[in-house]
């Protein structure tokens, strides 16, 4: 069963990268918005959050000893967690505090959604927005709170994302080019529009998604579908050119 499942996600990757890239415009436009609007009434807070947590990181934990512990961790944790997501079994856990991490699993071969989530999925703020919801923070703390944990998962990103990350080597630089850039969009789009509007804005959002994709004009269509085409081809000669290069060495 965990092999289909690896199977079928590894089947997914280049059209999950190709409507990444069509919708990138689209994730832009619905990012835009609520970031102006996140500086308006109790949005302020959000940002003194985010900025209190980049000025502590800089005063403390800018230092590779005492500040690479805990993104580690949750690097290594999403690893995990959609590795059980996907029906592995996780048999090693390990996180050192200048070694880096690593995560074991067993009953598949493994897919590029487990290797490249942490680059994209925001588990901090998503424990922070389950604790928020059960537990009923008013506001402005909870604004507050958001922005600490958004200010440390943006500086996470930020951080790790290199060509010198071999989770980004192994998916290829072709693919990491079309997907990864709208997969973080879209979890800042998520992040500020669950704080800002709750928990109606995910209909809201995957209905314009729909409508966006379903309302453009036939000559529109085709010459985005000529373009992404041919990016994906590019994408695909790059990366085929990047792993030659590997087994060459």
């Amino acid at each position: 069963m965990t092999q289909t499942i690896d199977t079928l996600i590894t089947l997914l990757k280049y059209p999950v990268a190709l409507l990444a890239i069509v919708n990138l415009m689209f994730v832009g436009e619905q990012l835009r918005p609520l970031l102006l609007a996140s500086f308006q009434g109790d949005g302020i807070y959000f940002w003194t959050g985010a900025i209190f947590y980049w000025v502590i990181w800089k005063i403390f934990f800018s230092n590779r000893y005492l500040g690479s512990f805990i993104p580690t961790l949750i690097h290594e944790t999403i690893h995990a967690v959609f590795a059980m997501l996907t029906l592995h079994r996780v048999i090693g856990f390990m996180v050192h505090w200048q070694k880096g991490g690593h995560v074991r699993y067993v009953g598949g071969s493994g897919n590029w959604l487990i290797t490249i989530s942490p680059y994209f999925f925001p588990l901090a703020f998503c424990v922070m927005a389950i604790v928020s919801f059960f537990t009923k923070i008013p506001s402005p703390e909870k604004e507050l709170f958001f922005g600490v944990i958004w200010g440390f998962e943006f500086l996470c990103q930020w951080k790790q994302i290199h060509w010198g990350q071999s989770d980004l080597q192994e998916e290829g630089f072709g693919f990491v080019v079309l997907f990864l850039p709208t997969a973080m969009l879209l979890s800042h789009c998520l992040i500020f529009g669950l704080m800002l509007q709750g928990i109606d804005f995910l209909p809201e959002l995957l209905s314009d998604c729909v409508e966006y994709n379903q309302d453009r004009k036939p000559s529109q269509f085709h010459f985005f579908d000529e373009r992404y085409i041919l990016a994906l081809d590019v994408a695909v000669f790059c990366e085929t050119i990047f792993f030659s290069k590997k087994r060459m060495v």
